[in-house]
């Protein structure tokens, strides 16, 4: 919305002076009570469940790496409840394993982190030791193996774009882009479709409607559910203290304690 505003008072003739600020952040909040009042509902990206990670992973073949890229991103997602924002902004050199065989991911600029340079934030992957294929570890790991040793990429974007299937070869091609920081990474709205389109491939009620943020959303509240403190799911995850994580910690809450999402998950896995 402000993004539009912005625009049109720029397209003007005479253009109008942007401000933005206070009065227009409350022009906003006045206009969406109303359409809800109206009897719209607010558009929600589904809640991703354990077990639908699962199903979206398990189905990938693992020898093609689209699908290898792809388990990377669902897994970094689900496991540091990761904006699709954040995704995006991932290099291959914010990529730490430590001894521990942890992932610890550097993140320079998020949402609520406009501060670049002055404060780094870091989520971290915990791997997976029940089952290797919903380890997000081994996953970071494989894909930025691939890239390393197929394509001789060791720098830029995590997640990358691919061309169209050509059509002698009818195979996709990686965007190799350049041995930099803006090396053709991947926006927020194709790592949706990602999630989006493994969602409806294995079948999940409402998967077209699937984002990166339902596997945030799920995430969180699954932590919740497995009685972590609101705090520290606010502080590993990068969430603001207050918003739409109250939101889900409530929802959470409601379950039951006995519930079969929370039953039999460790917090370090799924």
């Amino acid at each position: 919305w402000y993004s539009a505003v912005r625009y049109y008072h720029a397209v003007a003739t005479p253009s109008f002076a942007w401000y933005g600020g206070e009065k227009l952040a409350k022009a906003m909040k006045g206009y969406s009570e109303r359409i809800t009042g109206a009897g719209f509902e607010p558009n929600k990206a589904p809640r991703a469940y354990p077990e639908d990670v699962m199903a979206m992973v398990g189905a990938m073949d693992l020898t093609n790496p689209r699908h290898l890229m792809d388990r990377a991103v669902i897994l970094t997602n689900w496991y540091t409840a990761a904006r699709a924002s954040d995704l995006a902004t991932y290099r291959i050199g914010n990529v730490e394993i430590t001894p521990k065989d942890i992932v610890k991911l550097t993140l320079k600029k998020s949402k609520t982190n406009k501060q670049v340079g002055l404060v780094v934030e870091y989520r971290v992957v915990h791997p997976n030791r029940e089952d290797i294929r919903y380890d997000g570890v081994t996953a970071l790991d494989a894909w930025i193996t691939w890239l390393r040793d197929t394509h001789s990429i060791t720098s830029g974007a995590l997640f990358r774009r691919w061309t169209k299937p050509g059509p002698k070869s009818g195979q996709s091609v990686l965007c190799r882009g350049k041995y930099d920081e803006l090396g053709f990474e991947l926006s927020g709205t194709t790592l949706s479709e990602i999630v989006s389109t493994w969602a409806v491939r294995v079948g999940l009620p409402d998967g077209q409607y699937y984002t990166c943020h339902s596997l945030r959303r799920g995430r969180a509240t699954h932590l919740r559910e497995m009685k972590a403190d609101m705090l520290a799911i606010a502080r590993a995850h990068g969430w603001a203290d207050n918003g739409s994580l109250k939101e889900y910690m409530q929802e959470a809450d409601l379950m039951s304690a006995d519930s079969p999402t929370a039953m039999g998950m460790l917090v370090g896995g799924l």
